[in-house]
């Protein structure tokens, strides 16, 4: 899953606000496969108030978060 891809430029910047409804696809992938492996791509996730808890059932899911730095890949 890579996220917030065109959200992040010049003309738009700031992210696109869809974190939850991914986090949500990628848990219901995990609960229908267990052995699934997912890796999330993003630059930077934003969770507001009580949708936190996904973030952090994502991870004990196993899901793989990897942040990548916008100054070396623009």
């Amino acid at each position: 899953m890579i996220q917030c891809v065109g959200s992040r430029n010049y003309e738009k910047p700031i992210a696109a606000g869809f974190a939850v409804l991914w986090l949500l696809d990628a848990l219901k992938i995990k609960k229908n496969d267990p052995e699934a492996k997912i890796y999330v791509l993003y630059r930077d996730i934003r969770t507001y108030g009580f949708r936190e808890i996904y973030y952090k059932k994502a991870r004990e899911a196993g899901i793989v978060f990897i942040r990548y730095d916008e100054k070396i890949y623009p």
